[in-house]
């Protein structure tokens, strides 16, 4: 694998850093929507 090809993400070059803001957006959303999940059944369930 070529240097250019190591940073590339479906065709753009992206930056560690970026990768990194990129997987806590995902992370921190999928945590929000766990959140809510919870809450709400447990609303339910009162």
């Amino acid at each position: 694998m070529e240097p250019s090809e190591k940073n590339t993400l479906a065709g753009t070059s992206i930056m560690p850093e970026e990768l990194y803001e990129y997987i806590t957006g995902v992370l921190d959303a999928a945590r929000r929507r766990a959140y809510a999940a919870i809450n709400f059944a447990m609303v339910e369930a009162y």
